[in-house]
């Protein structure tokens, strides 16, 4: 037998089996996240097609369901005279092996990765080969501009013109005197980052963070904790793969008591002779109270996280909870075998995942790196100048699929004779990319108290010409008072 051949029955034995899983067992339609072009046999992914639909109508989806809608398309029902009636549909659900649904369902996801990702260099090359390139950059210009398709964003609704008449604008009306306009985005108090994250984070966005190595992401994630999810009840899914649950935890206690981290991993902070032991005691009691939770996703890829994240938003529905906040800590490559193209689509599936999930309340937080050449040490210029959107380092596209993009460097001063100081105890925060407000960034910079002892980072001073610059007032009853 061919190799072709042996693809073809392995790759349909797998679809077989994910479709059987699903029209058995409810969780695991809940969980799977393949595209319907991942499916190559022509049955499958007919009726692959037709389970999404008729899930994302609403429906109950099983054997019975799709007896009862064999009809719901032409090419279903096609399909199920083509392969003996209603006979064809019961043995789709037949000897379902979920012990091998995720692998399956990993194999379906390579194989299809696989294709498009060479359909798309193949595109890239044709390209490459039919444009006059005077500069090497505008090859890899070529190769980003052939990822950055819009298959893997879904595409929003259409809009026609017409669509925006006296009727529209009334409707409009009645939701601002609804309040609706106000709830389409999560409220930012603290006025030193509402000069870096704008009045509101906007639901369905993604807002990266970008920093050198050991210039304190994790800080800045306990920062976004503390400020939204401790003080304004926000709950927080964090998606992890820098650190481990032990580190984690002493991180967070360490940040809401002030007790340096050193004496949580010791123990002598739990000791009641110990002069933490209060402090420790008031943390357990915020933590208590908080709606947080993390988990460690060492394999970070969509696949892996929208089942829990979709697991978080039934935890927390919007009725209840209008506003979420998702932390990834953070992008990287995850294994020998990714790349910068790799990179850059799970980039790309995120930002679209944020969309899909907009009208939960949810915003995006991921971390990333910054190219060796954007940090701090590395600008050469005017001392106020920083680096921007265009330094972050693995993929283009990154930035390219990101709301907002917040650069955290080294704060730098000089002294007298003209050299170069780097404090231990601060940081800068600017933002170089922003969609829904202003940027603060070339000479202006929020200058963050940096305390890695206790995994503390907080904004103290706006810095810069615009600092004088009018900002919306903020309510005094709701500012925090931590």
């Amino acid at each position: 037998m061919s190799e072709a051949g042996k693809y073809s029955i392995v790759s349909k034995a797998h679809e077989r089996n994910i479709v059987a899983c699903i029209l058995t067992n409810v969780d695991m339609l809940e969980e799977v996240d393949l595209p319907v072009a991942a499916f190559e046999d022509e049955s499958m992914r007919v009726v692959y097609s037709t389970v999404i639909d008729l899930k994302n109508e609403g429906n109950t989806v099983n054997v019975s369901t799709l007896r009862t809608f064999f009809d719901h398309s032409d090419a279903f029902a096609e399909i199920v005279q083509k392969h003996g009636g209603y006979q064809f549909i019961e043995n789709l659900a037949a000897k379902p092996d979920f012990m091998n649904f995720k692998l399956h369902q990993s194999e379906l996801h390579r194989r299809f990765s696989i294709r498009e990702t060479k359909a798309r260099a193949e595109m890239a090359l044709d390209a490459i080969k039919n444009t006059e390139i005077n500069d090497p950059k505008e090859v890899m210009d070529i190769i980003d501009t052939h990822l950055s398709g819009g298959d893997f964003v879904k595409e929003n609704e259409t809009m026609d013109t017409d669509e925006l008449n006296s009727a529209w604008l009334d409707k409009q009306t009645a939701m601002y005197f609804a309040g609706e306009f106000t709830a389409n985005g999560i409220p930012v108090l603290n006025e030193h980052l509402r000069r870096i994250l704008g009045d509101q984070v906007t639901h369905g966005s993604m807002n990266t963070l970008a920093g050198e190595t050991n210039i304190g992401k994790s800080q800045w994630v306990s920062l976004l904790v503390r400020h939204f999810t401790h003080q304004q009840g926000i709950p927080t899914l964090v998606l992890d793969n820098e650190l481990s649950k032990k580190e984690f935890r002493n991180r967070t206690l360490a940040n809401l008591s002030g007790v340096r981290l050193k004496n949580i991993f010791n123990g002598y902070a739990f000791s009641p002779a110990s002069p933490d032991y209060g402090d420790m005691k008031k943390a357990i009691a915020i933590m208590d109270k908080t709606p947080l939770i993390w988990r460690q996703v060492l394999d970070m890829t969509i696949e892996r996280m929208e089942p829990i994240i979709r697991r978080f938003l039934r935890k927390y529905p919007v009725a209840q909870f209008p506003h979420k906040i998702i932390i990834v800590d953070g992008i990287k490559m995850q294994n020998g075998n990714d790349s910068y193209i790799e990179v850059g689509f799970f980039a790309q599936k995120m930002k679209s995942m944020a969309q899909k999930y907009e009208g939960e309340g949810i915003a995006f937080f991921p971390t990333c790196q910054l190219n060796r050449g954007g940090s701090a040490r590395n600008i050469t210029k005017e001392k106020e100048l920083h680096p921007d959107h265009t330094s972050i380092g693995l993929s283009k596209l990154i930035a390219d699929n990101s709301d907002d993009v917040y650069i955290l460097t080294k704060h730098m001063d000089v002294d007298a004779q003209g050299t170069k100081v780097y404090s231990k105890f601060n940081r800068r925060l600017i933002c170089t990319k922003a969609r829904n407000h202003a940027t603060f960034d070339g000479l202006n910079y929020v200058l963050m108290g940096f305390d890695g002892s206790r995994c503390f980072l907080e904004p103290t001073t706006s810095c810069g010409p615009d600092v004088e610059q009018e900002m919306p007032a903020v309510d005094p009853s709701q500012e925090p008072s931590y």
